[in-house]
């Protein structure tokens, strides 16, 4: 009898044992997720100071010196090259953003902006700049994003200038809060 028929429910008519590999596979990828919404706490500390940063962990397959686990946690969240399937599960939800990348990071509309604008992006000076690097503050009370500073290698040419009115116009939607920090958000399977 194969191990997939064994692990079906019981209701299906087979024995109903827990497929262990799977089962593994989504608690490593709620370790990712929780060192996405978790800044504090002495293993996060500790994975910070091995690793660095784990918004990096799809970048690469990891290094001969990373831990078993650490490589699982790649193999199983995916990376570039396998997709990245975890990655784009999430979308950030801007509040202050200090945590959230302009431009590779999903946060406003259905994609990340440099998907979306894939040509504003090369000509963009600021590839790796944070929200909060490119926009002005206006107000105490109720702070508001008043301007954005995009800064560009070369004067953009007139269909450029159009794509720029776009993701101006999509941006300047998005509701802050600076009083709290960025966040992430599950949105899931596609439907």
């Amino acid at each position: 009898m194969k191990w997939k028929w064994i692990c079906r429910s019981v209701e299906f008519g087979r024995l109903g044992i827990k497929d262990i590999r799977c089962f593994n596979d989504a608690l490593l990828a709620k370790w990712k997720w929780r060192l996405g919404i978790t800044k504090e706490g002495l293993w996060w500390d500790i994975l910070q100071a091995m690793y660095g940063c784990w918004r990096n962990m799809g970048v690469s397959s990891g290094s001969s010196k990373d831990s078993v686990w650490w490589k699982d946690l790649i193999r199983v969240c995916g990376n570039d090259i396998q997709g990245n399937w975890f990655d784009s599960r999430f979308q950030w939800c801007v509040r202050d953003g200090r945590c959230v990348k302009f431009w590779s990071d999903w946060w406003v509309d259905e994609k990340a902006l440099n998907d979306k604008f894939p040509r504003l992006h090369y000509i963009s000076l600021n590839k790796e700049s944070l929200v909060g690097d490119v926009s002005e503050w206006e107000g105490d009370r109720t702070p508001r994003c008043t301007s954005w500073n995009i800064c560009w290698r070369r004067e953009r040419f007139e269909w450029e200038k159009h794509l720029e009115e776009q993701i101006l116009t999509l941006i300047s939607n998005v509701q802050w809060d600076v009083r709290k920090e960025d966040r992430l958000v599950w949105v899931g399977e596609d439907s």
